[in-house]
């Protein structure tokens, strides 16, 4: 069975163009036995997506030999996770065509099928280096600018006035009461 996969991000589109050029496409290459998924209204951004789900546990189930999207931004819109799950979907034997990309024609009559997957293999690794080393450099500069990195410690606008509170000579117990705060927060700021 052949699965067919169409998205769009919002209520007011619609997926007519994407299913005439699939259409065309499966006339073309005599393709039959089709199952459509489409979902509608529904960011590629998140995997959370109901008809994308569901093709994915068909593909999982081996009922789907190959999947056809209209172009690879319907599979997802994060192009290494889409490769990645390219990639799978090569090991597993599914072929994979995009329709308006001639070169994501990924069946197996492809004879650089493997070629291509190895370069998005590539690709996707690079990217995934690129991104680590653009996170770490922006640490390194906000931590030369001197940016407090992390979560913000609970509590700490208060730090000078639990110090005062406690040198007017109040309890912890009184401190707590006044503030709200926890007894062991306040123990440890005035520890620290």
């Amino acid at each position: 069975m052949i699965a067919v996969y169409m998205r769009v991000s919002t209520d007011k589109q619609d997926t007519n163009s994407q299913e005439h050029e699939i259409k065309r496409f499966l006339i073309e290459r005599n393709m039959s036995n089709i199952t459509w998924y489409t979902d509608l209204g529904i960011s590629g951004k998140t995997a959370n997506r109901p008809e994308y789900l569901r093709m994915c546990a068909d593909v999982h189930a081996g009922r789907i030999t190959s999947v056809i999207v209209y172009k690879l931004d319907r599979l997802g819109r994060d192009a290494i996770a889409s490769m990645r799950l390219l990639l799978d979907w090569m090991q597993a034997g599914i072929g994979f065509y995009s329709v308006t990309q001639p070169i994501l024609q990924l069946g197996p009559e492809n004879p650089f099928r493997i070629t291509i997957m190895s370069i998005f293999s590539e690709l996707s690794q690079v990217e995934r280096e690129g991104i680590v080393q653009r996170i770490k450099s922006g640490l390194n500069a906000a931590k030369a600018r001197g940016v407090q990195l992390g979560a913000k410690p609970k509590y700490t606008e208060h730090a000078d006035r639990i110090r005062q509170l406690r040198e007017g000579g109040l309890t912890l117990k009184q401190i707590v009461k006044q503030t709200g705060i926890p007894r062991t927060t306040i123990h440890r700021m005035l520890e620290g």
